[in-house]
């Protein structure tokens, strides 16, 4: 502004000038510049690298001090008994199935040990002893297929990646999942119907109708109930 207060048009020599000017503040200070200048420009420099550096250290410090828990995987040899132990599982209930659907199409019932066991031929849509047998067919194909799949592949996934975790535990999930799979591949082939035929009673006191799959089920939950029993009461202690 000139001195009566008005606006004054730079002319290109000062337009090119205040630019330069301008320029050079936001650049690096030249090699040119005083001895002063310089050496606190070095010593901020140095600052900055030992910052970096310290911080660079704290940090590799935390992480030795503090590493990642990464889930650890089971030894090699439990990852070749994993499949032979669901092999094993399923095929023996599966040729247990096939012999009563075999033998006892023609006989109604055949005691063993004296009626403490009796063989009995029925297809159960009912779930494990019949537990859902009165829910509606979309109901029963949801929970017995849906989820029991969703289930069995997350005991597979955890059977096959932190099993090493807890290496207690992981016999008694194998029946569990083998036993499973066996049902489920029955619902899944014969029309959403297991083949059932074993009956434990003693007298008028009987247990329901059920299967090999069954059995290693129920021995798997219990195995399994009993492992996270004692080591939970070995931790607390």
């Amino acid at each position: 502004m000139n001195a009566r207060g008005e606006k004054r048009t730079l002319t290109y020599k000062e337009t090119v000038k205040r630019k330069t000017c301008s320029q050079e503040r936001q650049q690096p200070l030249p090699k040119n510049h005083d001895q002063k200048n310089a050496r606190c420009y070095c010593r901020r420099q140095a600052q900055s690298v030992k910052i970096l550096c310290i911080s660079s250290r704290m940090v590799i410090m935390n992480s030795l001090q503090h590493p990642r828990t990464r889930p650890t995987r089971p030894p090699a040899k439990r990852l070749w008994l994993l499949p032979v132990l669901l092999f094993l599982v399923i095929c023996s209930d599966q040729m247990t199935k096939y012999a009563a659907r075999s033998v006892l199409i023609s006989a109604r019932e055949i005691p063993f040990l004296k009626g403490l066991v009796t063989f009995s031929l029925v297809e159960n849509h009912g779930g494990f002893l019949g537990i859902v047998s009165n829910l509606p067919v979309g109901l029963r194909f949801f929970f017995l297929n849906i989820c029991v799949a969703l289930l069995l592949f997350g005991c597979l996934t955890y059977l096959l990646r932190f099993s090493g975790q807890n290496p207690h535990i992981w016999m008694p999930l194998a029946l569990i999942t083998g036993g499973g799979l066996s049902n489920l591949m029955d619902r899944l082939i014969g029309n959403g119907g297991v083949t059932d035929f074993i009956i434990v009673g003693l007298g008028d006191l009987q247990t329901g109708i059920f299967n090999l799959a069954d059995v290693f089920i129920l021995l798997g939950s219990f195995y399994l109930g009993f492992q996270l029993f004692r080591h939970a009461g070995n931790t607390s202690k």
